[in-house]
């Protein structure tokens, strides 16, 4: 977590990491997208509360956030980044009608403008 970006020192205050998914499921029931944190960090959790309640503030979405661990259907993603603030976002489901909202770029772009929001939100940026 050393280093320099843009003359700035790096630090979990002014970095994380998101990794985007559009997982494939059997069962009809999963959809939509969701925001994955691993509950052993504790400034994860409050990152995935903010940036599930950014990604539901339109009506075209619906995130839920789910506790992953080492030992609880564990992530590798979020296990390995146990420095900085770590989430998993999942942008859809490809098992149904709504893997159709992958091609819409006005689904993509509004997903993309409400995660740009939580991080402003997350980093106290333009308040």
């Amino acid at each position: 977590i050393n280093g320099k970006f843009d003359g700035k020192k790096r630090s979990a205050k002014n970095i994380s990491f998101l990794s985007f998914h559009a997982d494939k499921s059997s069962s009809k029931d999963i959809k939509g997208a969701g925001v994955c944190y691993d509950y052993r960090h504790s400034y994860d959790a409050g990152f995935a509360e903010i940036m599930t309640n950014s990604l539901n503030k339109g009506a075209w979405i619906t995130a839920k956030t789910n506790e992953r661990g080492r030992n609880k259907d564990g992530l590798q993603q979020l296990y390995q980044t146990d420095q900085i603030p770590s989430l998993l976002l999942e942008v859809d489901y490809l098992n149904g009608k709504n893997a159709s909202n992958l091609e819409s770029s006005d689904y993509r772009k509004q997903f993309i403008e409400q995660v740009v929001a939580g991080l402003n939100n997350y980093y106290n940026i333009n308040k």
